[in-house]
């Protein structure tokens, strides 16, 4: 539910207690501080730490009038809607009070519907500023993370941060606006980094991280939806702020179990192991085996026994991700012509990350695995003119897997701009230009380990356009393990599989 946080200034006691009774008594407000001279509230305005989305202020108190608190208001919280409640009628004020943006101009004594009526006003403009604030902020993010994660950019060797990496049962446009009254309080860097936010908390920052950690848990965690918040135990600088950033994302990957919500650190490792390997495993090579036969019913019925599995064991988001990859690339085996295995991998991922419990992760993931297993055309997003450039795009990086395009070569071949092709990738994918590129190879290789059991790990690398260490690095980034640990165990599920 939306909480709108008033500030009330009033000279006069009794006054100030009845505006705020008659504020609280309105649903979705609350009274966050109450002032008896415009200095005062001023003071508590220029207080980050102060909540405050309306401003409720009489004209005549000492000191600064409440014309000018409304003026210096904005200075500080610029947009801050205010509502005057006075005993005087004068004209002069109510034209200067309109100049300021003043809602509306209230005469005392307080008639209690026209106050209801310019609180649920103010309530829908402080609604607007809120969605627009946060497409703005989302945008800011957007861009700094593509900035920040491109392959020729650098932190600042001379500025060292404490990392907190975290992921919420939302999608990370949702976390964001869910999050934006607390990300924007604190002077950091909020970037987005795949299925998470990644916040860079400088070392002089006024809170710990661990204290902004637990505020953000407490504010929005809930039944509604869980996260959660992995938090770097040492300062890093330069290139080692990104090596934090992934160090983390893995160990979250590690922690995420739907339906809970948990503080973590790197040393949370590894938190639980499948008590039963073997079980999952056999499961796994069932439910590809289903795939070859092509029976839906058959299908569904050992995909609904994998995934109750899951939630019997309390699988992480790693463990579960892994065969979803695999269901993905064996669809993809065959039918190579009808989907683009990274845009299908990366949807059920990101209903796999918002699902709230694994019972819904179970029915939303379905709805793409039976689409894809029928040979139906998978859901689409609305197309629009840049959908015909955006395929080609598609089609000529699948058709040259092995070469690494800068997205500035791709735009210029297409004879489009970078930030418009960023956007296409932005729209359709839901991904960076780079992100997808790294996904399309990563799902290439898997394609080529079980194709080719036994393809040197260099040899697969080359056919992707790596060089064998690099390759290593990637893949463990996007599947949680290296190459020769994931052939070891695409092995033994494949040793698992009933011989007919």
């Amino acid at each position: 539910m939306e909480i709108f946080h008033v500030v009330i200034a009033e000279d006069e006691p009794y006054a100030a207690r009845h505006i705020r009774a008659l504020v609280e008594r309105e649903e979705n407000f609350s009274v966050s501080a109450v002032y008896e001279s415009g200095e005062d509230a001023l003071r508590g305005l220029q207080s980050p730490r102060l909540q405050a989305d309306l401003l409720i202020t009489d004209i005549q108190m000492p000191g600064i009038s409440g014309l000018d608190l409304i003026r210096e208001a904005q200075r500080v919280r610029p947009g801050i809607p205010s509502i005057i409640i006075s005993g005087y009628g004068s004209f002069t004020y109510a034209k200067e009070a309109i100049s300021l943006g003043t809602m509306q101009y209230i005469l005392k004594p307080i008639d209690v519907n026209e106050l209801r009526a310019a609180l649920l006003e103010a309530g829908r403009e402080i609604e607007r500023g809120r969605l627009e604030a946060g497409q703005q902020f989302i945008r800011k993010i957007q861009k700094n993370s593509e900035a920040v994660f491109s392959p020729d950019a650098s932190f600042d060797r001379e500025t060292s941060y404490r990392v907190l990496v975290f992921a919420l049962s939302l999608s990370v446009e949702e976390t964001i606006l869910q999050c934006l009254e607390y990300l924007q309080k604190w002077d950091c860097v909020v970037l987005s980094y795949r299925y998470s936010m990644v916040l860079l908390w400088p070392e002089n920052a006024g809170e710990s991280l661990e204290a902004f950690a637990r505020t953000l848990k407490n504010k929005v965690c809930g039944r509604e939806q869980n996260g959660v918040f992995v938090i770097g135990d040492t300062l890093a600088a330069g290139e080692a702020v990104r090596e934090e950033i992934e160090k983390l994302y893995d160990v979250l990957q590690g922690c995420f179990y739907l339906g809970e919500t948990q503080i973590a650190t790197k040393d949370t490792g590894q938190t639980r192991q499948q008590a039963d390997a073997e079980e999952h495993h056999r499961l796994t090579a069932q439910l590809l085996q289903q795939v070859n036969s092509q029976k839906i019913s058959d299908l569904k019925t050992v995909y609904d026994r994998l995934f109750n599995f899951f939630g019997q064991k309390k699988a992480s988001v790693r463990e579960m991700r892994h065969t979803l990859y695999l269901l993905v690339s064996r669809l993809y085996q065959l039918d190579a012509e009808r989907f683009d295995p990274t845009v299908e991998s990366n949807r059920i991922m990101r209903r796999l990350y918002t699902a709230r419990d694994y019972e819904e992760a179970r029915a939303r993931i379905w709805e793409i695995i039976e689409q894809l297993s029928r040979k139906n055309p998978p859901e689409t997003e609305h197309m629009d003119s840049g959908s015909e450039t955006y395929w080609k795009v598609v089609h000529f990086l699948n058709a040259n897997i092995s070469e690494n395009y800068s997205l500035q070569e791709i735009a210029d071949s297409f004879h489009i701009s970078q930030p418009y092709l960023s956007r296409l990738f932005r729209k359709y994918k839901g991904m960076s230009y780079k992100e997808y590129c790294t996904n399309l190879k990563v799902q290439t290789s898997i394609r080529l380990m079980e194709e080719n059991p036994h393809m040197l790990i260099k040899e697969i690398a080359e056919r992707v356009g790596y060089d064998q260490l690099y390759f290593s690095s990637v893949f463990y980034r996007v599947m949680g393990e290296y190459p020769k640990q994931y052939r070891s165990r695409l092995s033994g599920e494949k040793a698992a599989v009933p011989q007919n």
